[in-house]
């Protein structure tokens, strides 16, 4: 079957007849000032925002390199802020003065270089020529008092044969704001004899004392010990656990208790060792002097020294 198609009504026609209503686009002028009003703002705004944001990165650049200048300051000069650019110096002259070749044109080099070190080349009578060649080998700056230097210098002279020859050398010198030079002609003198001859053998350590504990009475006190330098060379955390903020020795290892004191004061537990460490297959002995506590109903370390009083027996 056919549907038959429904008839249009009035109503329908109509609105089939009506035409939609007509949009009338306008361009709406926009005022020059304004115009301008804008742009001067938007430019305004842009140059502000930009300032704004070269200053946060200079800031933050400033910040940058104040950090890194302190740091490299705290690495240059440390704490303590020692110059030691007079050593420099000094060092430099005693190479000089102590390297002297036995080729004639080299020689000269080495002379010029040497009066550049003064500020009015001395007078000689000698002949460089006359000089036998040098070669330094050690040198140490011992004193600097007085505007005057003093190495202990270590040389070897000679041509066909050789002598080495270990001398005081004083050094007179001068400083402007600039630098430093040397003052005049050093001097030679004997060497010093550092190790000291009158010597109180009243006050020398003798470790022959005994202590009066019975081996009975010291076995704990024993055992302690030898636990404590095992932690000593081992572990910072068994350390922690026996001592007071002692810091552990790496690259040792503890050998022996070699002599042990005990003796009591004010409460506490003396213990005088002597013991020998292992360092790389070589034997080392120190002295310490323990001061042993209770705690928790076990020895505890409270302080530690590297030495053993001559009187520790009294």
């Amino acid at each position: 079957m056919f549907k038959r198609k429904p008839k249009e009504t009035k109503e329908t026609k109509r609105a089939l007849k009506k035409s939609p209503k007509k949009v009338k686009n306008e361009l709406r002028l926009v005022n020059q000032r304004k115009m301008n009003a804008i742009f001067i703002g938007g430019l305004v705004g842009f140059v502000v925002l930009s300032v704004v944001a070269i200053a946060s990165n200079l800031l933050r650049s400033s910040s940058s390199h104040t950090q890194t200048a302190t740091a490299k300051s705290s690495v240059v000069y440390g704490t303590d802020n020692v110059d030691y650019r007079l050593q420099q110096f000094l060092d430099g002259y005693v190479s000089a003065y102590f390297t002297v070749s036995d080729d004639s044109e080299t020689r000269k080099e080495q002379e010029e270089e040497l009066n550049d070190y003064y500020d009015v080349v001395p007078t000689q009578k000698e002949s460089s020529d006359d000089v036998q060649p040098m070669s330094l080998v050690s040198a140490r700056l011992q004193t600097i008092k007085d505007k005057v230097a003093t190495y202990q210098v270590t040389y070897d002279t000679g041509i066909d044969e050789t002598s080495r020859v270990t001398v005081k050398f004083s050094i007179p010198y001068g400083e402007t704001d600039d630098g430093y030079y040397v003052a005049g002609l050093p001097w030679i003198q004997a060497v010093d004899e550092l190790k000291a001859d009158d010597i109180d053998t009243d006050k020398t350590l003798d470790l022959t004392a005994a202590d009066g504990y019975s081996d009975t009475e010291s076995e704990k006190l024993d055992d302690f010990i030898n636990l404590f330098f095992v932690n000593y060379t081992t572990s910072q955390k068994n350390l922690d656990l026996i001592s007071n903020d002692l810091k552990a020795v790496t690259g040792v290892s503890f050998k022996s208790v070699d002599y042990v004191y005990y003796k009591e004061v004010d409460k506490a537990m003396m213990a005088y060792v002597q013991v020998t460490f292992d360092v790389a297959g070589a034997t080392h002995s120190e002295n310490f002097t323990l001061k042993l506590i209770q705690k928790n109903g076990d020895f505890y370390v409270s302080s530690l020294e590297h030495t053993i009083p001559y009187d520790y027996a009294d």
